[in-house]
């Protein structure tokens, strides 16, 4: 076989290897980039629920932080009218705010179980949900009580406070 010959089938081997390695390179790359796109895509999404999450969980929050704290005000006033008759601007004022806590004492409840349906399964804000529940709930029934004149308004305010501050750390922290 003449040189020239050997020298063209070599060139042209070597230009078909060459091409196909140019090729397989190319693919190779586009296909990193593919999963590096995908991968952005992915994290972005994530990085969107999550905030989306989290707004979620703060508007919860500061809704039922809300409901709770006028139960609070509402339960402070009933029991500072139970205890001196002179805090009366008028005979209907109990009976009046005995309605206003009944109908605060529901909003609050509601607020409460929607914030829990948005806590996903952190057993510690589980429990300071419980524990604001309770509170909120012996609060109403001290209010409820004839008998609630013996109770101090403002030990019963501070612990629903304490006990929404803790779920709301609790909560936001998630």
């Amino acid at each position: 076989m003449p040189d020239t010959a050997l020298v063209a089938l070599f060139t042209g081997a070597s230009t078909a290897i060459a091409a196909v390695l140019g090729v397989g390179s190319q693919l190779l790359g586009e296909g990193r980039r593919a999963l590096h796109e995908l991968e952005r895509v992915r994290d972005a999404r994530d990085a969107e629920r999550q905030a989306e999450r989290e707004e979620r969980l703060r508007r919860g929050t500061d809704r039922m932080r809300a409901a709770v704290l006028r139960l609070a005000v509402t339960v402070r006033v009933c029991a500072d009218i139970r205890r001196d008759q002179h805090a009366r601007l008028h005979e209907r004022d109990l009976v009046d705010m005995l309605g206003q806590a009944r109908d605060h004492y529901y909003r609050a409840n509601v607020r409460i179980e929607a914030l829990r349906t948005l806590v996903s399964g952190s057993p510690e804000a589980l429990a300071a949900i419980e524990e604001l529940l309770s509170a909120v709930t012996e609060a109403y029934d001290h209010v409820r009580s004839a008998s609630s004149t013996q109770t101090d308004p403002e030990r019963v305010e501070k612990r629903i406070r304490s006990e929404l501050r803790r779920v709301s750390e609790m909560v936001l922290a998630e």
